[in-house]
Formats: structure tokens, C-alpha cells, sequence
């Protein structure tokens, strides 16, 4: 599976994803691929993220920083079976969970912070930030409370913007959103900030749309 792609110079193209290594388990999995002068891609290298480790990556920056998800983390307690990870300069994190969460998912990343959601399994995510010191932070108190089930937080740019998604409980339809940086704090843990802050960019949608990059290796958590 092929995740995220970035350019890394030198007209070489870093894709990240997962494949299946020579002992059958699928891991963690770089590719850098060089365009040929007859417009053809060849892959140049590939590399083994997490080696060992049942893991998958699901994003890449410019810089080519990597977050995603290993499942069988070396030397972690069992209650933290789904653990997000970062790399970043070559350096592998895992990222805390919080308390008592079992599952964690890097989703993507600038420069300085991690998004991805973290829960007590992967149906009861709540969207998070991991920030420069792999700090974690709940999205869910400040500017979502009980009114989102279901809530993922996808991706961030350069600016610090994050859109995910979720189901809107009072109405059980899906909806999209964008939390727009900076993060202003809340003044209630159960109210849903203005749409300045807070933009539902879509709902009543037949169905939460859950991505294939979520979902594909279900079975395995």
C-alpha cells in the first residue's frame, strides 16, 4: 500500500506505505523513486521503517519526517498494543497514547506537530495533537465535547490547520471539519466553537466516510 508521497530534491519522489517483508509481516515501508528522461519511475531504494514490527506509514513530509502506526511496539505494555509513531531525522518515537488508551494513529504531520486520533480502540478515536516534544493534546475537551462521536483528526498543513471528520451526534449525520490555527482555548469542554474557529464543512452524508488508510488493516488491531 502506498500512503503519502513528497519530493525530497534531487528529482527523487519518497513514498510511504506498507509491504509485506521476507518473513510474511507487513511493515512500516519507504520507497524513493527517480524519474527517468523517458518519463518512467524506477525505484532507487527502499527501506524497512520499523523492521520486525507489524507497522504502517501513512505520511511524509517535504522534509521527510514519517508518522503512522506500529502495532507490535518492542517493549510497550499490552495497553498499548496500537501505538502512533514519528520519525523525525532519522530518530523513531513512539508517541504517548494517553490514559488508558489502547490505540494510536499518527495521520499526518508539518513540521512540528502530529495529528491522528487516539481512544480506547480504533472504533472510539478522539482527534489529537502531538506536538514538538511529542506532547499530547485531546482535541475532543476543547472544541468538541459530547457533541462529535466517531472523530478523526486527518491531516495538517504548514500553518497548523487540521480537517477530520466525524458523526454529529444530535443529528447522526456525518460532518467535516477545520480546526483553524491558532487554536484559540475554550471556555466550556462541551461547546462546539464558532464556525471562525470551527468550520463544519459538510454533513448529512449518507454514511461515515472512514478512509481506506484507516480501515485497510482493521483486522489486525
Amino acid at each position: 500500500a502506498a500512503n503519502d508521497v513528497a519530493s525530497i530534491g534531487s528529482g527523487t519522489n519518497r513514498v510511504v506505505g506498507q509491504a509485506v517483508d521476507a518473513n510474511g509481516t507487513p511493515v512500516a515501508m519507504a520507497w524513493d523513486l527517480n524519474l527517468q528522461s523517458d518519463g518512467s519511475l524506477t525505484v532507487a531504494d527502499s527501506t524497512t521503517l520499523i523492521p520486525g514490527q507489524l507497522s504502517w506509514a501513512t505520511a511524509i513530509t517535504e522534509a521527510g519526517d514519517i508518522t503512522g502506526k506500529v502495532v507490535d511496539a518492542p517493549g510497550q505494555p499490552i495497553n498499548r498494543r496500537d501505538t502512533a509513531f514519528v520519525i523525525r531525522d532519522g530518530s523513531l518515537d513512539l508517541l504517548p497514547t494517553g490514559r488508558h488508551n489502547r490505540y494510536a494513529e499518527g495521520m499526518d504531520l508539518n513540521d512540528t506537530d502530529v495529528v491522528g486520533v487516539a481512544g480506547p480502540n480504533w472504533t472510539a478515536p478522539s482527534p489529537v495533537r502531538w506536538n514538538s516534544r511529542n506532547r499530547l493534546e485531546d482535541l475532543t475537551p476543547d472544541y468538541f465535547g459530547e457533541s462529535w462521536s466517531y472523530n478523526t483528526a486527518y491531516s495538517v498543513n504548514d500553518q497548523g490547520n487540521i480537517v477530520g471528520f466525524g458523526r454529529l451526534v444530535s443529528t447522526d449525520s456525518t460532518g467535516a471539519w477545520l480546526l483553524r490555527h491558532p487554536l484559540p482555548s475554550s471556555t466550556s469542554s462541551t461547546t462546539i466553537p464558532e464556525p471562525s474557529t470551527l468550520a463544519v464543512l459538510a454533513v448529512g452524508l449518507a454514511g461515515l466516510g472512514i478512509s481506506a488508510r484507516r480501515l485497510r488493516c482493521a483486522g489486525c488491531s
